[in-house]
């Protein structure tokens, strides 16, 4: 029997046993990395309908009267063409209060491709007499 004294480098089922263990440490990482990019993509299309909710609202309380009707599936052009070509949709409800001075105006911000996910923000105004 002749010994080897010299062994230098990794053997065939060395390399192969360290790479599937890479390989199973990687997966969650990668998981996580795809996860991670979806929640990042959902929080941005968030801030928009937000914004855009803020910005809508703003003009109806620039109107001192606060005489806005009831609106629905409008397209809302202030925010910069998004890919895919979806368009922002919205919908304002007001209500008159008691007394009759009083308007809740919602504003409900939704894509056109996921009408299920909204924003809706709220506020109530006096009407200046």
């Amino acid at each position: 029997m002749i010994l080897r004294r010299n062994n230098k480098g990794f053997t065939l089922i060395e390399t192969l046993v360290a790479t599937i263990i890479l390989g199973i440490a990687l997966v969650p990482i990668v998981n996580l990395f795809i996860a991670n990019l979806h929640n990042y993509r959902r929080a941005g299309e968030k801030s928009q309908l937000v914004a855009a909710a803020t910005g809508i609202m703003e003009e109806i309380i620039a109107n001192e009267n606060y005489a806005v009707r009831d609106k629905s599936g409008l397209t809302y052009a202030g925010l910069p063409q998004t890919p895919g070509n979806r368009s922002l949709l919205y919908k304002v409800t007001v209500k008159y209060g008691n007394p009759s001075t009083l308007r809740e105006i919602t504003v409900e911000t939704y894509w056109d491709t996921a009408p299920d996910r909204t924003v809706s923000i709220t506020t109530i105004r006096r009407r200046q007499e």
